[in-house]
């Protein structure tokens, strides 16, 4: 693609800025276009701006800067009924924390995902993350839901290779030596599964050595 396309492409972006609905609009359904193009479904900037341009459209026609009665309404009209008019690769809709709702009061992501999540496109998928609590696990598992668990062998397994080759790597791979496979299982025994805190330590870690 020239770039004398790509200016043409980004002041269609611009202009959807200064219009509003549109540009709200372009932002409900930008999301799905970004995971697209990283994703590799898209293989071009051409590609993913039509669909950021034919869903934005899609979406500004139903009004979005308009008050909805509630969050299950919204997400029907602008994400549901919008989506289901487009036939795209497999896109993803990424929510995290679902446990948080539980602190709220009243209609919460919870509700409405519960409610509206089946009618979803089969093309749209919804992933979602929780901590293990009761009250959040089985009203989701309405939606017969594949389940993930921290202590589940794929994860385990994930987790231990992303903590080895990372720290495999500088400035660990010096500082550690052979101590290197020694200091791989304590962080995988104490991270128990999860990414975010191996994560941490890592990070926390390559800034003190």
């Amino acid at each position: 693609m020239s770039a004398s396309n790509h200016g043409n492409y980004l002041s269609k972006a611009v202009e959807w800025r200064r219009l509003g609905a549109l540009a709200l609009a372009a932002y409900v359904l930008g999301f799905l276009g970004f995971l697209q193009h990283f994703s590799g479904n898209f293989t071009n900037f051409q590609d993913w701006l039509d669909f950021l341009s034919k869903g934005a459209e899609a979406v500004a026609g139903k009004k979005p800067e308009k008050r909805r009665a509630t969050a299950a309404d919204a997400f029907r009209e602008l994400i549901i009924e919008t989506t289901r008019s487009l036939n795209q690769p497999t896109g993803l809709i990424i929510v995290d924390s679902l446990d948080e709702a539980m602190t709220q009061e009243g209609e919460t992501i919870v509700d409405v995902l519960v409610k509206q999540a089946p009618d979803l496109p089969p093309w749209l998928r919804l992933v979602a993350t929780t901590r293990p609590e009761d009250p959040i696990l089985r009203r989701i598992r309405t939606l017969n839901p594949l389940e993930l668990p921290a202590a589940c062998p794929e994860n385990l397994q994930d987790l231990e290779e992303y903590i080895k080759a990372r720290l495999a790597r500088q400035p660990f791979a010096d500082s550690l030596g052979s101590a290197a496979a020694q200091t791989a299982d304590k962080i995988i025994s104490l991270a128990a599964g999860n990414f975010l805190y191996a994560q941490l330590v890592l990070m926390i870690w390559k800034k003190v050595i």
